[in-house]
């Protein structure tokens, strides 16, 4: 077993996933305040599919944070906490980081836009205002594609098959709640998200 802190990348990571913790919580606390309802809905929903990724986002996030203190405890050689070898050069974490925070700027820009709609999961009990300016005149999704965007980052940072993995179960949960919003969305709205969805793109402009 090899015992090897690299120290950048700790901090890189530790950036990135203090970063997203302090845009949520900052925001959370900030529309409570100003509106006097919680963002966070998910675990709310009466949908047996919402509980489902309510549970699997809190298993994640757990398995997430542990594994990432065994990254940075320096378990290198070991099996599943060892480095991509085409990644293990100068200047990857470097572009993980530039990449997570990219991301993570997106995110609070798609936040910010979305004003008092903004929600963690679908709300069955208060129907939100169609959004439909700034980023989102182009893409339906930039909160998402912000957060894969993240994770990438991470990615590179530590590219083992661990963060491999977890990356993975996060993009295909995140995807599977895109689509369960658009359905909801679809509904709510009807023609006006209609017409909203054959104007835009899911995530990236002209492409998807």
């Amino acid at each position: 077993m090899s015992i090897s802190l690299d120290l950048p990348a700790v901090l890189y990571v530790a950036v990135l996933l203090g970063g997203f913790v302090a845009l949520w919580a900052l925001k959370r606390a900030g529309q409570r305040r100003s509106t006097g309802v919680d963002p966070l809905v998910m675990g709310n929903s009466k949908d047996p599919l919402q509980l489902y990724f309510f549970r699997m986002s809190v298993v994640l996030e757990v398995a997430a944070v542990v594994l990432i203190m065994l990254h940075a405890s320096g378990l290198g050689g070991t099996w599943g906490f060892g480095r991509l070898a085409v990644l293990s050069r100068p200047g990857v974490d470097e572009a993980g980081l530039v990449l997570g925070l990219l991301g993570l700027a997106l995110c609070r820009i798609a936040q910010s836009t979305m004003g008092s709609s903004w929600r963690v999961g679908i709300d069955e009990e208060m129907p939100t205002t169609l959004v439909e300016t700034g980023v989102f005149r182009y893409i339906r999704n930039p909160t998402y594609i912000g957060l894969f965007t993240m994770i990438l980052g991470l990615w590179l940072i530590w590219p083992t098959p661990f963060i491999t993995m977890t990356g993975l179960l996060f993009v295909v949960m995140l995807e599977m709640q895109v689509r369960s919003e658009e359905r909801f969305l679809l509904d709510q709205h009807g023609e006006r998200y209609a017409v909203y969805l054959s104007k835009t793109t899911r995530y990236v402009p002209w492409l998807y």
